[in-house]
C-alpha cells in the first residue's frame, strides 16, 4: 500500500515569483506619519507632484533600514522583506526615494531643491499653462 500523498500547505509557494506573490498581497497605505509631513511639504512646494508609497524592501534585521541586495549573490542572513515607506516623485519618473531623517521628509526636501528637478517642474507647468491659453 502506498502512503497518503501529503502536501505542505506551502507547497504552491516554489511555483510563485516575487512579482505573483506581490499582486496577491496588496500594498499597505501609507502610514499617517509620511502621508502629514507629504502634505506639508506640498504647501511649500504647491506646483511639485510627488506622493507615498509602499515598497516591498530588502531591509537589515540589526537596524531596519533598507539595503542592498544583489539577486546574484547568496541572501544575507540578517535580512529581511517587508513593506517600507518610500516616495514617488511623479516629475522624476523611476525614482523612489526614502524618507528621512527619522520620521520626516528632509531628505526628499533636497531632491526638491536639485535643479535638474525645478527645471523637470517648471516645464511642466509651463506646458500645463500653455494648453490652457
Amino acid at each position: 500500500m502506498t502512503p497518503p500523498l501529503i502536501r505542505s500547505p506551502f507547497s504552491f509557494l516554489s511555483s510563485l515569483t516575487v512579482t505573483s506573490l506581490l499582486i496577491h498581497c496588496p500594498q499597505p497605505p501609507s502610514p499617517e506619519w509620511l502621508t502629514g509631513a507629504l502634505v506639508r511639504l506640498q504647501q511649500t512646494y504647491p506646483d511639485d507632484a510627488f506622493e507615498g508609497t509602499m515598497r516591498y524592501t530588502a531591509v537589515s534585521t540589526l537596524t531596519d533600514l533598507p539595503v542592498s541586495v544583489r539577486p546574484d549573490q547568496p541572501q544575507p542572513e540578517n535580512v529581511k522583506y517587508m513593506y517600507y515607506p518610500r516616495i514617488k516623485c511623479r516629475d522624476c519618473p523611476g525614482k523612489l526615494y526614502t524618507p528621512g531623517p527619522e520620521m520626516g521628509v528632509n531628505n526628499f526636501e533636497v531632491h526638491l531643491k536639485n535643479k535638474q528637478h525645478r527645471e523637470k517642474v517648471d516645464r511642466r507647468v509651463a506646458e500645463s499653462q500653455g494648453a490652457r491659453a
